[in-house]
């Protein structure tokens, strides 16, 4: 008896989800367009929905940096000559970038004007003294060095015997 009643209540567990997720299931009611589809009035008609291109006189428009367009200068189906502007990008971001790299040219013909004025004459005599006491500086922390090489000072250490 165990083993029958198990799969019967299995099986009407599944029919009862079968029909529980088909009355849940969205029901869709057809749409009528707001208007009729246009009619020809030729007699033999190719119907089709989308842009008819020519083959031969489309031309592929890319540009050599990515943003974002920010102006249309023509509308579809516009004639276009050789050099018209198209559109504009957004170039705030080029813009901030040539302003950094005109500063920093700006900077460096500074320095380089001033190292071109140079040596000033309020800057000799300081730069002198400094090359004076370096090397007085070498020549005082050289002294034992010196000193050492020719056995001086002399002494014996006292070991006490």
């Amino acid at each position: 008896m165990k083993r029958t009643v198990l799969p019967i209540v299995a099986a009407v567990a599944a029919i009862l989800g079968m029909i529980s997720v088909a009355r849940t299931r969205p029901r869709r009611e057809p749409t009528v367009p707001p208007s009729a589809p246009p009619t020809s009035s030729f007699e033999q008609v190719v119907a089709g929905v989308g842009l008819v291109e020519a083959n031969s006189e489309n031309i592929d428009v890319s540009c050599a940096v990515s943003g974002m367009v920010t102006q249309l200068y023509v509308k579809a189906g516009d004639p276009v000559g050789q050099g018209q502007k198209l559109f504009s990008l957004d170039d705030r971001d080029l813009r901030a970038d040539q302003q950094v790299k005109r500063t920093a040219l700006e900077g460096a013909q500074a320095r380089l004007a001033k190292l071109e004025q140079e040596p000033r004459a309020e800057d000799i005599p300081p730069a002198e003294e400094r090359v004076r006491e370096a090397q007085a500086n070498l020549a005082a922390g050289d002294l034992p060095t010196k000193r050492r090489r020719r056995g001086w000072p002399r002494w014996k250490p006292n070991w006490g015997y």
